[in-house]
């Protein structure tokens, strides 16, 4: 009876044993993998297409077949791209406890710093960590590029950014000098519009009356030539008072703060032929 009980339970374990056992390579399986890798391949599927490689490059092929595909292997290896991610902290640390998804799927469960390959075209990268604001990025993996280094950092979060931000400084008030030396300068204009257009009038009315007679008086002929001086004068104080506005003017924009908005209205006092002083308006 012992010696009937050992004869089937040994019966039982050669025949669990053989059932577990995997099927031997047969060539047409073998030339089905090689055919198959090379369409992956065509089709950029490097990754499956190494798979096939493995399975026909098995001792258990036939010679040619094998041979083959060990050596497309070693190829597919050289041309197929590989990545290096680095991961930065919105501390500009490193990173290590970080998730990479490549098209959807598991890439990387942390950041080690080590190549992986990757399908040549391109990709959609997530990078997430916790406590962090998930990275998204589009990548074009090519064929042959080796251990290309991808940098992602995780953006400051705004609040923070608006926490440390110095305020604007506040405009400091325009000298009131500025508005002297203006009202000076409009004043100055005005007179010599005034008095320059009296005596034109004047020594127009003078040739056209008593010159012909030969009558004029020597007072008639100095108020007209007084009249002219004080336009003269008047020209000369409009322009130093106009110029006088501007470099006030001129510093007191350079002073304040140098953020400038739309709408926002600048003087600038430029030199040489003709033009003293320009405004220029920004929108």
């Amino acid at each position: 009876m012992k010696r009937l009980v050992v004869a089937v339970a040994c019966a039982l374990t050669w025949a669990g044993t053989a059932s577990a056992s995997p099927e031997p390579l047969t060539p047409s399986a073998c030339m089905q993998e090689a055919e198959s890798a090379q369409t992956l391949r065509r089709r950029g599927k490097f990754g499956l297409a190494l798979s096939a490689l493995v399975v026909c490059g098995d001792d258990a092929c036939p010679t040619v077949v094998r041979d083959d595909c060990r050596m497309w292997t070693a190829e597919l290896r050289a041309a197929q791209p590989t990545i290096v991610l680095s991961v930065k902290g919105r501390d500009g640390n490193d990173v290590v406890a970080a998730r990479v998804l490549v098209d959807g799927s598991s890439f990387q469960d942390r950041i080690d710093g080590l190549s992986r390959p990757l399908d040549p075209g391109p990709h959609e990268i997530v990078v997430t960590a916790p406590s962090e604001a998930p990275v998204h990025l589009r990548l074009v993996a090519h064929e042959g590029e080796r251990d290309r280094v991808v940098r992602v950092a995780f953006p400051v979060a705004a609040a923070a950014s608006a926490a440390v931000a110095p305020s604007p400084r506040a405009a400091e008030p325009l000298t009131p000098w500025a508005w002297v030396t203006g009202a000076i300068g409009v004043a100055g204009v005005a007179g010599f519009a005034y008095f320059g257009l009296t005596a034109l009038s004047d020594h127009a009315a003078m040739r056209d009356g008593c010159a012909t007679t030969h009558s004029c008086t020597d007072d008639e002929i100095a108020a007209n030539k007084t009249r002219f001086w004080i336009a003269d004068a008047s020209l000369v104080v409009g322009l130093i008072g106009g110029v006088a506005t501007g470099v006030l003017v001129y510093r007191h924009a350079q002073s304040a703060p140098s953020t400038s908005r739309p709408g926002d209205v600048r003087l600038s006092v430029r030199a040489g032929s003709g033009a003293f002083a320009s405004v220029t308006a920004a929108f």
